[in-house]
């Protein structure tokens, strides 16, 4: 055998082990802890907008309602899906006013609404991630009698990833996950409304 194709044989070696090694990735998950950075309420925020766009509140639109907000949500999660609902209901057209007494509630019972953290790594890179759930039941009842207009079942998924390569720390990216299933990159989250 020729230099050349010791050569070829030992580069082809060395890149096959090196992408065995590569493909042997783990994953840690670690629990949430709330809102604890502003890439963690971003998860949220971009969750609860996600969900939000498949929101309907035209049974009510034109009339007074005031928002309760039940179920698994930590004090800093609670306080963004209340405003979040509360705002994309007045764009619907839902009142909020303390001078008439509301004669609708949404109830948004919250059953998972929060962050986690996990990390993907291998010998050649590291992927460090914050995943963002938001998943309730509105409920839209008439106060008078306690009758149910809407029941809507809402559910939003949103990551940020930020990947180290070699030593080098890549930009970080925002992702939610669209109707399809697929994540698909938010470029500017500051820009959802």
């Amino acid at each position: 055998m020729s230099v050349g194709h010791k050569q070829v044989r030992l580069w082809v070696s060395m890149t096959s082990i090196l992408l065995l090694l590569a493909a042997c990735a783990s994953v840690q998950k670690t629990p949430g802890g709330g809102l604890t950075s502003a890439v963690a309420q971003n998860v949220v925020r971009i969750a609860c907008f996600r969900a939000l766009e498949d929101a309907d509140f035209s049974a009510i639109k034109g009339r007074p309602a005031k928002i309760t907000l039940t179920g698994f949500a930590d004090e800093g999660n609670s306080g963004i899906l209340r405003l979040l609902f509360k705002t994309t209901a007045e764009k619907a057209g839902v009142l909020f006013t303390p001078t008439r007494a509301p004669e609708y509630e949404i109830e948004v019972a919250a059953l998972a609404a929060g962050n986690d953290q996990g990390r993907a790594s291998n010998i050649i890179s590291r992927s460090e991630r914050v995943e963002g759930t938001v998943d309730v039941e509105m409920t839209i009842r008439r106060l008078s009698d306690g009758a149910v207009l809407e029941r809507q079942s809402l559910k939003g998924k949103s990551r940020y990833q930020q990947t180290k390569t070699l030593g080098i720390l890549g930009r970080g990216k925002y992702y939610v996950r669209n109707s399809a299933g697929r994540y698909v990159l938010v470029a500017d989250p500051t820009e959802l409304q």
